[in-house]
């Protein structure tokens, strides 16, 4: 397990180093100049070429990128927006995680709620009528994606039935303050996520309910209850597990639609508001912020894949 552990850890760094060059490097090659938001397009080139020497912009590419790095490695600086009166983006980041982690939390438990019991079912009841129904809607869940699925369900719940708030979160205020905020945004970010589990599921039980050991099981005339959830459900978790964890890291980093959608003022909006202004050290901190859950959702899925399954340990956390 500690070999794993290592291992993990040692792919883990040179991944988060590509991934900060590349997204620093492709703030640096875009065309859009920050300063032309800042002043405006009639500055002279004079107070531009003061303001792009204030922000450290005309420092050749490599420099800028070893300041960067440096920063962050020694003193855990990702630099200072452009806007906000020069917040430092860890503030930023801050401020906007637990609006974004809470909104992935129940969106996650949404779709594992939803789309595990469902693929339970479609595999018991396999090539039947609730078999097919399952999986027709889970294929709808994931073709229709979020900008869609967000202003029908803002339409039908908020608009006509008056259920839910359509949207209104305010700043600064938390789930436990205004949680019926959460309760839309959270079913349309785990749609997908809740018909890919279903889908998943389905699979992962019936490889399993045609093993030996299940018919082994069922001769020794143990329940279906019991050969199900004792037997069946226990092997199958394993890739469940996986596309859990990886599915928790999409529903952190890709929350850019629903909050803008409903105005949740999390790491996604924020994104959002960093590339409409050029703001390349909030754009550069989230992205490096996002490859970092990444890379930590899949070291803990690898290390719990290793606690349940023996030969995924021997073999270095090779899935």
């Amino acid at each position: 397990m500690i070999r794993l552990i290592l291992t993990r850890l040692g792919l883990a760094i040179p991944t988060l180093l590509a991934i900060s060059f590349l997204v620093f490097f492709a703030t640096y090659l875009s065309p859009a100049d920050p300063t032309d938001i800042l002043l405006g397009q009639h500055a002279t080139p004079e107070s531009r070429a003061q303001l792009r020497h204030q922000l450290g912009l005309d420092l050749p590419p490599l420099v800028r990128y070893g300041n960067y790095v440096t920063g962050i490695v020694f003193h855990g600086d990702f630099g200072r927006s452009y806007y906000n009166n020069g917040e430092a983006v860890t503030a930023l980041i801050k401020r906007g995680f637990p609006n974004t982690g809470t909104l992935a939390t129940l969106a996650l438990l949404f779709s594992l709620g939803i789309g595990i019991p469902i693929g339970i079912l479609a595999a018991v009841k396999a090539n039947k009528v609730i078999d097919r129904a399952a999986m027709s809607v889970a294929l709808l869940g994931v073709a229709v994606p979020s900008f869609v699925l967000a202003p029908l369900l803002t339409l039908f719940f908020a608009v006509q039935r008056n259920l839910l708030p359509p949207m209104g979160f305010a700043l600064g205020d938390a789930v436990r303050a205004q949680p019926q905020f959460f309760i839309l945004p959270a079913i349309v970010l785990g749609a997908r996520s809740a018909a890919l589990m279903a889908r998943m599921t389905r699979s992962a039980m019936l490889d399993v309910l045609g093993q030996d050991y299940i018919r082994t099981a069922r001769a020794k005339g143990l329940s279906d209850g019991v050969v199900l959830f004792k037997h069946a459900l226990k092997n199958a978790f394993p890739p469940i597990m996986t596309v859990a964890g990886t599915t928790f890291g999409y529903l952190l980093s890709g929350s850019f639609v629903v909050e803008t959608f409903f105005q949740i003022p999390g790491l996604g909006y924020q994104s959002i508001f960093a590339i409409q202004q050029r703001d390349y050290p909030v754009i550069q901190g989230l992205a490096l912020l996002m490859a970092f859950i990444f890379v930590v959702v899949n070291l803990i899925v690898d290390i719990l894949y290793g606690v349940l399954d023996p030969r995924a340990r021997a073999a270095g956390g090779k899935r």
